[in-house]
């Protein structure tokens, strides 16, 4: 979801339509399989004294956790229709020029209605607030880092490093970058406050500003010491 913010905000610096959630899977998608078999191919690599149980003693296992959870219940059949309907509007959206982030805003009212009764007030009361505020303060980094300029003199800096270093280096230097300010933001924060400066640098440096945001996105998964 911060790779679409990102791709969204490199479509307005260039000047093209808001790129949907359908458009950025289809973008993704190979990245994410290559992405995906390295990161299990390391957990084969780099595996620990403990070894999985043998095949029949693990069916054995998996069936009696199953067995354990009984039956699907009401109220879970309700949550999965409800999640599907919210993912259906999600990928709608665009088409139906609504902004996605609603549809969970509304998701989150729907679990209270009468009839669906999956939330009550006292699961409200049960919030994990320092949670919510926590995730609010990552977003406002981003924003107070714009109103003071620091987006701006970003890439005021990497302009000049940037130019003439072909397309192939200034996507790497991308990567890189999300790798560094890692050590400064949060991901969020990172997005909020430099996807806007980077789609534009990139739109300047005549490089595909949804590549470059799409490469500071993945260099931002990217962690050296715990966080």
């Amino acid at each position: 979801l911060l790779q679409l913010v990102g791709a969204n905000a490199s479509a307005v610096a260039s000047g093209q339509d808001p790129v949907n959630y359908g458009q950025w899977m289809y973008h993704q998608a190979f990245g994410c399989v290559v992405y995906a078999a390295i990161a299990y191919g390391l957990i084969f690599l780099i595996r620990g004294k403990e070894r999985l149980r043998d095949r029949g003693q693990m069916r054995q296992m998996l069936t009696e956790r199953l067995a354990a959870m009984g039956s699907v219940s009401r109220d879970e059949v309700k949550g999965l229709g409800v999640l599907i309907v919210a993912m259906t509007g999600f990928l709608l959206a665009p088409m139906l020029k609504l902004d996605g982030g609603f549809v969970f805003a509304l998701l989150a009212m729907v679990y209270f209605l009468p009839g669906v009764n999956l939330m009550t007030a006292a699961d409200l009361r049960r919030l994990d607030m320092p949670f919510v505020i926590f995730l609010t303060a990552c977003i406002s980094i981003g924003i107070v880092a714009q109103n003071m300029g620091i987006d701006k003199a970003l890439a005021g800096i990497l302009l000049p490093l940037l130019e003439g270093q072909g397309e192939t280096m200034t996507l790497i230097s991308s990567y890189f970058t999300g790798v560094a300010v890692n050590f400064i933001l949060t991901p969020m924060a990172a997005m909020s406050a430099l996807c806007q400066p980077m789609a534009q640098l990139a739109a300047d440096l005549g490089v595909s500003p949804q590549a470059m945001l799409y490469t500071f996105g993945y260099g931002l998964d990217q962690y050296i010491f715990p966080y």
